[in-house]
């Protein structure tokens, strides 16, 4: 299988996407956008995207998201990480 090329640097990414993920190409912006509600959102360098929102913590959200990342990238067969 041929390597994917990164669609956006890291650079490109961080002025968005100012919170970097455990997981190599990933990045994070948390917006609290009412009281108690927050709105995340993930981007890789790869140009894969997902985004939630709701009351619980932003560190609890990104947990969630590179949970995610991972169980999809593993057990799926989605190519969300290297």
């Amino acid at each position: 299988m041929n390597k994917r090329s990164p669609v956006f640097s890291s650079d490109e990414l961080l002025k968005e996407f100012p919170l970097k993920s455990k997981i190599e190409g990933w990045y994070f912006s948390v917006e609290k956008v009412a009281p108690f509600v927050w709105y995340a959102r993930a981007k890789s360098i790869y140009g894969f995207e997902m985004c939630t929102s709701g009351a619980d913590e932003p560190d609890f959200m990104i947990e969630q998201f590179e949970n995610t990342i991972i169980r999809e990238s593993l057990e799926n067969g989605m190519y969300f990480i290297d």
